[in-house]
């Protein structure tokens, strides 16, 4: 598997703000992903890289309990402050490390989400264990993961990305987790030609909140509804689900 050698955290935390701030406002993008998530979802949630939280009240409004996790402390400050009364748990937590995962119940989580997560692992493989060892057997991973190594760019280095993934990437991924691939399929068709161009080829920093929000306010929605029903032959990211067997 390629891995690329990013930033490291700190750094990557600070260039990251920009860009949760600017996607906080794009809510039909953020529906649009939980449309896709959400069948694969069991209670309780245990929700690595939650961020802002943006996601996580999302999934706390379909009935789950969600216990949301991150190793920054901007972010868990965030989550503290704003969120605390709508998730069962705001904790700090490395997927990286072996144990269990703050919240754990006896038998296990129902879920695991990384929602723009794995990418920034330096071993995938390893935090899939991990977080299989949390979850009851059944329990399911859900991934949100950027799509295609041609379209990593100064970006991608800048948020500490070791990588961008392709479906076969992926499932190779699960496979050597011991995990079960259910669901590996690409997502958002246009964003892979505006990422092409903009980031990639013209090298700008996706953080422009107009930009962002006229892009989810023109094209989101259609891409919703297709995209709901059929999946693209590729795209910028990728949704994949997997099973603890």
């Amino acid at each position: 598997m390629n891995t690329r050698a990013p930033v490291a955290f700190e750094e990557a935390d600070t260039n990251l703000a920009g860009m949760l701030d600017s996607l906080s406002g794009a809510d039909n993008y953020l529906d649009f992903l939980v449309d896709l998530m959400s069948p694969h979802l069991a209670s309780p949630v245990l929700e690595i890289g939650a961020g802002l939280g943006d996601l996580s009240v999302r999934y706390a409004a379909l009935g789950h309990e969600v216990v949301a996790t991150d190793i920054s402390e901007r972010c868990l400050e965030h989550l503290r402050l704003e969120l605390r009364d709508q998730l069962r748990l705001v904790a700090p937590y490395d997927v990286m490390t072996a144990g269990p995962a703050p919240g754990r119940p006896d038998e296990g989580f129902g879920s695991a989400v990384l929602s723009n997560v794995l990418e920034h692992l330096p071993d995938d493989v390893a935090a899939l264990g991990n977080l299989a060892a949390n979850l009851r057997p059944g329990g399911t991973i859900v991934v949100f993961v950027p799509a295609f190594e041609a379209l990593y760019g100064r970006f991608d280095h800048m948020i500490g990305h070791h990588r961008r993934y392709r479906t076969r990437m992926l499932a190779e991924a699960f496979e050597a987790a011991g995990l079960e691939t259910v669901v590996n399929r690409y997502v958002n068709l246009p964003g892979w030609f505006a990422w092409l161009l903009t980031v990639r080829l013209l090298g700008k920093i996706p953080t422009d909140e107009r930009a962002v929000r006229t892009y989810d306010r023109l094209v989101v929605p259609t891409l919703r509804k297709v995209e709901t029903k059929f999946a693209p032959p590729f795209g910028q990211s990728i949704l994949g689900v997997a099973r603890v067997r």
